[in-house]
């Protein structure tokens, strides 16, 4: 599994009409299940399902678009929980006015048989209001994800900044002692010398550059301990 493009599935706003296209076509299918249970054709529920896929959009993109992030997650409570309740009144009446008007005079006319004709209907307005907290809890999971994502990213890059610091402070020691040794056995004319600074030169090569990598081989860093310890 590629995990790279499943967190781009699910954050990048590039797919975005694809996440949503995605979540109403399993929920259709889901209440098209749960309705067949209850002895209704599959192909009916389906039909039905869609038909009200708008409504259901209507009532639930509100929520997640401007009162979660507007009152919710900026900690206005007491304004989020009456406008809730505002809502679910709303909705009731969504509901009711969309089956008067709409869902029921439109299975007459298609000869659905049977045909619950109660505008009022609780089961209607209780699958109205369980996608809306479906969709709520999957907005507020994914701020969550999307939360902890940029926590870990700032906890790597003050580890990174860390580290830079300390290297920082470790190499003008280090050089200034090394430079020293190689001044010292230069002016003895030792046959060490040009090893020296061949290793210094590939420790601070490995310093300058392969430590930005994510990965170094594990042989490199067995040399360059090496390097180091002779030197020392």
């Amino acid at each position: 599994m590629n995990t790279p493009r499943i967190n781009d599935f699910l954050f990048s706003p590039g797919y975005r009409i694809w996440r949503h296209l995605t979540f109403w076509v399993i929920h259709t299918l889901l209440i098209a299940f749960v309705w067949q249970s209850l002895g209704r054709s599959m192909e009916r529920n389906i039909l039905q399902g869609l038909f009200w896929v708008p409504v259901r959009m209507l009532y639930c993109y509100p929520l997640i678009y401007w009162v979660l992030p507007r009152y919710l997650l900026k900690g206005r409570y007491v304004a989020f929980t009456l406008i809730m309740l505002l809502w679910g009144v709303g909705g009731y009446f969504l509901n009711y006015s969309f089956r008067a008007f709409i869902f029921i005079p439109v299975q007459e006319a298609l000869n659905f048989d049977p045909i619950d004709r109660n505008p009022w209907s609780p089961s209607s307005f209780l699958v109205l209001t369980t996608t809306a907290g479906i969709v709520c809890i999957i907005f507020l999971f994914k701020h969550w994800l999307m939360k902890q994502q940029q926590w870990l990213q700032a906890e790597k890059e003050k580890i990174t900044a860390e580290l830079q610091l300390l290297k920082a402070q470790v190499h003008p020691h280090f050089l200034f002692n090394t430079l020293n040794n190689i001044y010292s056995f230069s002016l003895g004319q030792s046959p060490k010398t040009p090893g020296m600074i061949l290793r210094l030169s590939s420790l601070l090569s490995y310093m300058l550059y392969d430590c930005k990598a994510d990965e170094v081989l594990l042989e490199k860093e067995i040399e360059v301990m090496k390097d180091y310890i002779e030197l020392e």
